[in-house]
C-alpha cells in the first residue's frame, strides 16, 4: 500500500519486516555495454567549431592532434598554428594565425 507513495521506504521495510529480497539477484549489469569503440572530439579552429572527429579510446595526443588537422584541413589553409590544447575525451582546440 505504501509502494507507490514512498517506494523506497516500502522497499526498506519490507526487507527489514518481513525479509523480503525485492531486487536481490534480478538486476545484472552487462560490463560490454559501457566499453567504447570510439571517443566524439569537438574540433575547434580559431575559436569556432569546425568539425569532429571519431577516434580510438587508445589514441594518444600525437594521433589525436593529427586526425584534427586532417579533418580541418580546408580551415588551415594560410593559417600558423600557435597553440594546440587537447582536452582529454572532449574537445581539440587549435589557435591559428594568418601566416
Amino acid at each position: 500500500l505504501l509502494e507507490p507513495i514512498i517506494p523506497h521506504v516500502a522497499t526498506e521495510l519490507s526487507e527489514k519486516l518481513f525479509g523480503r529480497e525485492n531486487f536481490k539477484g534480478r538486476i545484472e549489469v552487462k560490463d560490454e555495454v559501457f566499453v567504447q569503440d570510439s571517443i566524439l572530439y569537438v574540433v575547434m579552429i580559431g575559436g569556432k567549431k569546425r568539425t569532429e572527429i571519431e577516434v580510438s579510446p587508445d589514441a594518444n595526443n600525437d594521433e589525436i592532434l593529427a586526425a584534427a588537422k586532417e579533418a580541418g584541413a580546408k580551415w588551415l589553409q594560410n593559417m600558423q598554428i600557435v597553440k594546440e590544447i587537447v582536452v582529454p575525451n572532449k574537445l581539440v582546440n587549435l589557435a591559428v594565425k594568418p601566416v
